[in-house]
């Protein structure tokens, strides 16, 4: 985990995706849920077992009553 993605983007610019890539009511999200469902599955055991967080295709999350975070 090195620079954290700040050699491709900066911080504001990584905000701006994020925001950008599910459907916010006012406009399309730039991937398809199914996608989105995809990228924050828990991955099988045994990786990140009785861990807070998850990983899935290069995010790192962490599940929450309200959705993800």
């Amino acid at each position: 985990m090195d620079s954290h993605g700040g050699w491709i983007a900066s911080a504001i610019d990584l905000v701006r995706f994020l925001l950008s890539v599910e459907e916010n009511g006012t406009r399309a999200g730039l991937l398809k849920p199914e996608t989105l469902a995809l990228m924050t599955e828990r991955p099988p055991p045994p990786h990140w077992v009785n861990t807070p967080t998850d990983y899935g295709m290069g995010w790192n999350f962490r599940p929450a009553r309200s959705g993800l975070t």
